[in-house]
């Protein structure tokens, strides 16, 4: 699975709030093969000569100008942070700190000089998760698999209890001695919500809350689901 530096609210709603000249903008594509990182490094250089012209044409005071542009220009020397790299850089900057995020989602190379950051893709990047879960339940077990744009199929696993698949083993006497039970395709109903909420419990322990999750279940157990 591809890296990826994904704001917590409270960070991102800081973000967004933040005030102050020059404050810099700068998006680009990458890409996780190193071969490739020299060729990004060159991009970027050529953004932050772009991000001065544009603080010169606004006619941002030189001492601030340079502050935001070293921090920039530090980030092409930081080994540790281009050892790992994503599909997309986004960099904030400005004279008292910068921000540095990578993001799996495919950006487009761009410079922006402002009063405040374009926290644009990071919003994006946090409001539209790009990966998803795949459940499928039968009653011979259940199977979660994630998939996403960066990465392939990958399976999960669901410690179920050892006895998870006897909550819908009918006894010899067919329960009749237990306790009155409906007849007919409603008959083991308490006993499929039971076996698909175990499953449920454990999928919800994996899966976060705001990755979507798509059911896949066999045509006995879709009822359960359905109510």
């Amino acid at each position: 699975m591809l890296p990826a530096d994904i704001p917590q609210t409270d960070h991102l709603l800081e973000l967004v709030e933040m005030r102050g000249i020059p404050s810099i903008t700068i998006s680009l594509p990458s890409s996780p093969v190193p071969a490739d990182h020299e060729r990004i490094r060159i991009q970027l250089r050529g953004l932050i000569d772009d991000a001065d012209r544009q603080a010169q044409d606004a006619g941002i005071d030189r001492p601030e100008r340079e502050q935001a542009l070293a921090r920039l220009r530090a980030v092409l020397d930081d080994d540790d942070f281009w050892t790992h790299q994503s599909r997309s850089v986004v960099l904030l900057a400005s004279p008292e700190r910068i921000h540095a995020f990578r993001l799996a989602n495919r950006l487009t190379a761009r410079a922006t000089v402002s009063d405040r950051f374009d926290t644009g893709p990071l919003l994006r990047a946090v409001t539209f998760p790009r990966r998803a879960f795949i459940v499928q339940i039968s009653r011979g077990g259940a199977r979660l698999t994630e998939f996403g744009a960066d990465h392939g199929l990958t399976e999960h696993d669901l410690p179920l209890p050892s006895d998870h698949q006897l909550i819908l083993t009918e006894a010899d006497n067919g329960g009749q001695a237990d306790f009155p039970r409906p007849q007919g395709a409603t008959g083991d109903r308490l006993e499929r919500e039971r076996y698909c909420r175990v499953v449920q419990d454990e999928v919800a322990r994996i899966v976060p809350r705001d990755v979507p999750v798509i059911l896949c279940a066999a045509t006995d157990l879709d009822p359960t689901y359905a109510r």
